[in-house]
């Protein structure tokens, strides 16, 4: 065999293994473009996003902070707006929907605020109708206890009254 020959003989070759065998193209296909190999679709990684909760914006000075609540680990953290942390990055808030862009590696979302849940709450009144704020956040055993000082000061300034202890002030 001559060079030139050889030559055409390995590009013939090297053409027809990359078409593939003969007959392997149907209708329509055309013999010039290569077989795809479909690749295995790979897990989708969990990124942590889609736990997540926007649960406060704070707006101070020109800067705008977001708060993350992660559900599943059941942390949250405050993060600037273009700043990222433990590998959330807060991209853009958008006032108008409510939501934050968040991103975590190559994987982002859009993540609204969360609606807030508001239910009455019945407050203590004194007989005046005022809102009892000392005893609102007492736990019963506390309120007892306030309960027991109150009656000991009531009998000491009877007693005090009784010995012309006190003195009547203008």
């Amino acid at each position: 065999m001559t060079g030139s020959f050889q030559r055409w003989a390995v590009f013939g070759a090297t053409l027809a293994a990359s078409l593939g065998p003969v007959g392997a193209t149907g209708a329509g296909v055309d013999p010039f473009q290569r077989p795809t190999i479909e690749a295995p679709v790979a897990a989708v990684a969990d990124t942590g996003l889609e736990t997540l909760e926007l649960t406060g914006v704070s707006t101070l000075g020109g800067q705008t902070r977001v708060c993350l609540t992660d559900r599943a680990a059941g942390r949250s953290r405050w993060i600037e707006i273009g700043a990222g942390e433990d590998g959330f990055l807060a991209l853009a808030y958008d006032p108008a929907r409510d939501a934050v862009h968040v991103q975590r590696g190559v994987a982002d979302r859009w993540v609204p605020l969360r609606k807030a849940t508001i239910t009455a709450l019945t407050l203590p009144r004194t007989e005046g109708g005022a809102i009892d704020w000392v005893h609102l956040r007492m736990s019963d055993r506390e309120k007892a206890r306030e309960a027991e000082a109150m009656v000991t000061d009531i009998l000491e300034v009877a007693q005090l009254g009784r010995a012309g202890k006190l003195r009547a002030t203008p």
